[in-house]
């Protein structure tokens, strides 16, 4: 049985006892039985505050054990892409060319830009209006035609503009 419980048994009694809370006794035991009811209740606010410290440590050693688990996986991981990385110098050809996946072939039929040769690196750009970039090396150029496609065979939009 708890304090709070005892304190309302008391009362229970008092109650039950017909007593008689007018005289200077009963006032007295009144107050008593009020005053324990009271410590009763702040005992027992004690006790949830205490088991909630409780929690609470329990709580804190949990997420610092989480820590220093998270702390060994990340030691873990960062070991092993370091290997990686050492692995990937390793395996690395300078003699090796990039293969690229892009077949200028396939696309040249579907495409209804023009293109042209990048001036700064040599590589061919593709392009659609007369500001280009080049992909490559990323040089900014104007390409305005200027009516000399004899060797491209396409539609001249500077002889269009002429016609006009």
């Amino acid at each position: 049985m708890t304090l709070t419980e005892k304190t309302a048994y008391l009362k229970g009694m008092m109650e039950g006892m017909k007593f008689n809370a007018a005289s200077d006794e009963g006032r007295l035991l009144a107050k008593i039985v009020e005053i324990l009811d009271d410590m009763a209740l702040e005992v027992d606010d004690l006790e949830k505050v205490d088991a909630i410290d409780d929690f609470t440590d329990e709580l804190a050693e949990y997420a610092e054990q989480i820590d220093d688990d998270l702390t060994d996986l990340e030691d873990l991981v960062l070991d092993e892409e370091e290997e990686d990385d050492w692995d990937d110098e390793d395996d690395y050809d300078e003699d090796e060319e990039e293969e690229d996946d892009y077949d200028e072939d396939e696309d040249d039929e579907d495409y209804d830009g023009y293109e042209t040769e990048c001036p700064v690196c040599g590589k061919t750009v593709y392009f659609t209006d007369e500001d280009v970039v080049c992909p490559s090396c990323g040089e900014h150029f104007s390409c305005v035609c200027d009516g000399n496609c004899s060797d491209c065979g396409d539609p001249c939009p500077a002889r269009d503009e002429e016609k006009e």
